[in-house]
């Protein structure tokens, strides 16, 4: 009896032994709790199927068969200042406004001044742009003084190279602003203090846009029955995955956005609508110490879309 009790105790102890000796199976993770699309990640539900364009940021709108494209050359490897044209893209135009121009070669442009402007025109004025998505992306670093009318804008609709002609400088703006606003802006009388107005303004920043940081902009100009709708875009990942894009807002121009401010010339309806074409798109700034541009490209879209 004695040896049968040693026994069990013997096998007692080697179970008790290996239990603990075993290692220990690792605890099965929980499924991720269910969380609702944020409004960016809506914001791109739309087009998250559409490929890509060169530097591979997505499209909001896909590129029209056979139209024209641009995109900026600042990746090509060859450091250089711009001065007037581009001497590697005669199509970029640097040489109106008053700004500062360095491209680093590896997709960097720097840019600094008291107004700087970035033209895209055909040199021979021939090709114009007309229904177009304009994908810019900036970085904020520091500004020389604090303007409300400052900071990463695209325009288009216009031939603003042409200082002389008020009416040629007419043209749509897609803006976000340093102050934290978005808004859509119409220039009806080039140079005027009151030939500008502004529509669907909202806050796309509860204080402020930050500085350091990469925000894509893109900015939809195509013609609709009845007017030309407008379309503002911001991604905040600096282009991850194709970039995040949320819509920060739409408007149309109807015939009606502008009455009442006076004209840029006699017998001009200052709320004509910019049906298009027109030979320049542009991106600008002012009182900047310096911003970085990168990932800017323009693209013809259909209207239909």
């Amino acid at each position: 009896m004695m040896a049968a009790m040693n026994l069990r105790m013997i096998l007692v102890a080697a179970v008790v032994v290996a239990a603990v000796s075993a290692p220990r199976a690792k605890p099965r993770a929980k499924p991720p709790a269910a969380v609702a699309p944020s409004t960016t990640e809506m914001g791109m539900s739309a087009s998250a199927g559409l490929p890509r364009d060169r530097f591979g940021v997505r499209m909001i709108y896909p590129s029209m068969p056979a139209g024209r494209e641009w995109f900026a050359k600042w990746d090509n490897r060859r450091r250089r200042a711009i001065v007037g044209v581009d001497p590697d893209d005669p199509e970029l135009d640097c040489g109106h406004g008053d700004g500062t121009y360095r491209v680093d070669g590896r997709g960097i442009c720097t840019v600094g001044g008291r107004a700087p402007r970035l033209y895209v025109v055909d040199p021979a004025r021939v090709r114009m742009w007309q229904n177009v998505e304009v994908t810019i992306y900036g970085m904020r670093i520091a500004e020389t003084k604090a303007v409300s009318y400052a900071g990463l804008q695209a325009y288009a609709r216009t031939d603003h190279t042409r200082d002389d002609d008020l009416c040629a400088d007419r043209g749509y703006g897609g803006r976000l602003l340093y102050d934290g606003r978005a808004d859509f802006e119409k220039e009806i009388a080039h140079h005027l203090p009151n030939g500008y107005v502004q529509a669907d303004t909202t806050q796309a920043w509860q204080k402020k846009m930050p500085h350091r940081r990469w925000i894509g902009l893109k900015f939809v100009v195509r013609n609709v029955p009845g007017g030309v709708r407008l379309e503002l875009w911001r991604d905040r990942r600096n282009g991850r995955d194709g970039g995040v894009w949320q819509k920060l807002g739409e408007w149309t121009d109807r015939g009606a956005w502008g009455a009442g401010v006076p004209p840029c010339a006699p017998g001009v309806d200052p709320a004509e609508v910019l049906r298009g074409p027109a030979p320049t798109v542009y991106i600008r700034n002012d009182e900047v110490k310096e911003i970085r541009y990168k990932w800017f490209s323009i693209r013809e879209i259909d209207p239909g879309q």
